[in-house]
């Protein structure tokens, strides 16, 4: 009765892996029993893969970009890959992540048969589900059959028409039958599912990213990973582990689309502090980002890496005018991609939410703001002079380097009510003293330089939680 019960809630279609064939479960509702759903099982043996951009290379490039895919698929389904003529086909694994797979144009869970008449026809009939209208759509991706597409179509579905009755729409159908013929045999499918296209990672060679974990970050990883980048993440981390912990749940949303991402952190905690001390207002937030270029540029070279990336937007913010962007150039030795210079905010939001990182990113907080009046035109000779007027060493970047850890985030205040806790600014709190009879919540604007801090406290052994701006006045409402 349980297994019953469940299969009662079911609605639509339901897949699931059975050794290694692929399972669908259809539901439908009969007349003559409406509260009794009737299961239909289509036992699926192979997932049939297209892409696009790769047959237009040469025959030695498309063949390298082929091995890449088989590869990834493997890697990112568990299954086992091989290459078809122009097709890939996957055995066994989880072939609902086929469609985060790069490279893919299009795939279909499908039925093998031998290439002849009786086969196809009754494999093509096993599709049928009481629809009114249906269409066969055959391609010979081999010519080793003696039919043409045409004819496959008119005889398949002449056989179909004869048996249910339906009605062939080409156009609008109900059911659409598809059958492809590859090396004598005949792949037979209903649904032609979208992959994420482009060239699969790796094809391209490596690049390093500016990683903040913002919400235009992961979206610039995923637009030149579609170009066959393989990305490396790097986040300088200049707030503490809360905010590392933070941007690593962004990135764990975010590798679910390729077969490997490898994601760095270089502590820089003093970068902020120097800057507040030493750099004027208006030149705060600019002299920042080119500490981040130079960094990078460091961690790229350590790591051999060609290039590096940002999520920069052209005119979004004051370090992203045209003069600020020429400006930051010159603070690498190397090509900088920006795959988002083009795209305005809504654009930006909607691959978020299409890759499922907008959430995630969405509660990582920018860091506390530099400077309130930053300069939109600044002068190459005095943002490099700044720079170097710092007190720091870049090159540690290479000694603090390390891989990135999931981190717990608990620092952050979740409740409802601030009762009960002493409310102090991030900027009061560096000259206070706490005392472990009480419990703190420290606040800035956006949140971060209050976690580093609460984070300092806890280590005290002090109760201490951090909130943006934001939140608090609307908890003190």
């Amino acid at each position: 009765m349980g297994f019953i019960a469940v299969l009662r809630r079911v609605c639509g279609s339901v897949s699931f892996i059975n050794g290694a064939s692929l399972m669908t479960i259809f539901c439908t509702w009969t007349y003559l029993l409406p509260t009794v759903r009737i299961f239909y099982v289509i036992d699926y043996d192979v997932v049939i893969i297209r892409h696009s951009e790769i047959a237009l290379k040469s025959r030695p490039v498309r063949v390298r970009f082929e091995k890449i895919l088989v590869n990834n698929l493997e890697r990112q389904t568990g299954g086992k890959a091989k290459r078809e003529a122009a097709r890939i086909i996957l055995k066994g694994g989880d072939w609902e992540k086929v469609g985060k797979v790069f490279g893919v144009k299009s795939y279909s869970p499908a039925i093998v048969v031998p290439a002849e008449l009786d086969a196809m026809r009754e494999a093509a009939l096993s599709f049928y589900r009481g629809e009114k209208t249906f269409a066969v759509k055959a391609q010979r991706v081999t010519k080793d059959v003696p039919w043409t597409s045409p004819e496959i179509n008119r005889l398949v579905g002449g056989y179909v028409k004869e048996k249910t009755g339906a009605t062939v729409d080409l156009k609008n159908a109900e059911l659409n039958i598809g059958i492809e013929i590859i090396n004598g045999k005949a792949y037979v499918f209903r649904d032609v599912l979208s992959g994420p296209g482009g060239l699969p990672v790796g094809a391209a060679g490596r690049v390093l990213f500016l990683f903040s974990g913002g919400i235009d970050s992961p979206v610039a990883v995923w637009r030149l990973a579609k170009r066959g980048v393989h990305p490396t993440l790097l986040y300088v981390n200049t707030t503490g582990r809360t905010m590392e912990g933070l941007v690593y749940s962004v990135y764990e949303r975010l590798a679910g689309w390729f077969p490997y991402l490898h994601f760095y952190v270089v502590d820089f905690p003093e970068l902020a502090e120097q800057i507040i001390a030493r750099i004027p207002e208006g030149y705060r937030q600019i002299v920042f980002k080119a500490a981040l270029y130079r960094i990078a540029d460091i961690v790229a070279d350590e790591l051999d890496i060609p290039a590096i990336a940002t999520g920069e937007v052209l005119s979004q913010v004051s370090t992203q005018t045209l003069e600020s962007l020429r400006v930051l150039h010159s603070f690498s030795s190397r090509p900088v991609f920006r795959p988002l210079i083009s795209y305005d905010k809504d654009e930006i939001v909607a691959i978020a939410r299409k890759i499922d990182t907008l959430d995630a990113s969405e509660r990582v907080p920018e860091v506390c703001t530099l400077s309130h009046h930053s300069v939109t035109a600044p002068r190459l000779e005095k943002v490099r002079k700044l720079l170097d007027s710092l007190d720091l060493d870049f090159t540690v970047a290479r000694e603090r380097l390390r891989e990135a850890e999931h981190v717990n985030t608990d620092v952050l205040f979740s409740g409802q009510s601030l009762r009960g806790f002493r409310i102090i600014s991030a900027e009061d709190a560096q000259d206070f003293t706490p005392t472990s009879s009480e419990r703190y919540v420290i606040v800035c604007k956006t949140g971060s330089t209050a976690a580093r801090i609460a984070e300092m406290w806890r280590e005290k052994g002090i109760e201490a939680y951090a909130l943006d701006e934001r939140t608090y006045k609307r908890l003190i409402m």
